[in-house]
């Protein structure tokens, strides 16, 4: 037999009503609580990673013209220069290689290059040697060629590389970017997070 709401039936609605949004503003809230706290937990981390940087000084890289496989030395200068290829580890623990740059060919036509431009491709291996959990989406990029400001292509690569690195963990990813076509000195400057006080820079010819 099919049961219809009477207006005996109202009171008791009304409270099942009212402990059901009293559930979901306590879900709510405790969501909130913990996103906040997973929030702080990662600034913490990047913020005490700066500090470290900046008390140790035990940074190591290649030289700019050495080649691929030579050894690495410690630096405390707060920028560094190298080639392309070459790789770097900062005091956190972060080691991050990147590659020659080579050409990036875009099948659809309506995504080409402006006219007089190119693609090129970097790709940018990143190692976790710390002692704590990274992630890959951390590191930041920025680029130029012949002095001016080139930009990442939104529509080509790996452009949120978002992959956690457990302490021993790897990834690489591929980052696109539109350059003129005229040959130049390029520059690929990078940082295993925000908050880093060294910056790398990978310079070359293209």
């Amino acid at each position: 037999m099919s049961h219809h709401w009477t207006r005996s039936d109202s009171p008791r609605r009304r409270k099942i009503i009212a402990g059901i949004g009293s559930t979901l503003c306590i879900l709510a809230v405790a969501i909130t609580v913990v996103i906040q706290a997973q929030m702080a937990k990662a600034f913490d981390e990047a913020f005490d990673e700066a500090l470290s940087e900046t008390a140790v000084a035990e940074d190591s890289e290649q030289p700019a013209d050495a080649p691929e496989d030579a050894p690495a030395h410690n630096s405390g200068e707060d920028v560094t220069r190298l080639g392309f290829g070459a790789t770097h580890r900062w005091s956190g623990g972060e080691v991050i290689t990147v590659s020659k740059p080579s050409p990036y060919k875009e099948e659809n036509p309506f995504l080409a290059p402006e006219e007089g431009n190119r693609f090129v491709q970097f790709d940018i291996t990143v190692a976790n040697q710390g002692e704590r959990t990274y992630n890959s989406m951390e590191v930041t990029l920025t680029a130029q060629h012949n002095g001016r400001i080139v930009e990442q292509n939104p529509f080509a690569g790996d452009l949120f590389p978002n992959s956690e690195l457990p302490p021993g963990g790897s990834v690489t990813f591929t980052a696109v970017y539109e350059i003129p076509q005229e040959q130049g000195e390029s520059r690929l400057s990078v940082k295993p997070n925000f908050f880093a006080q060294n910056t790398v820079f990978y310079v070359g010819q293209i």
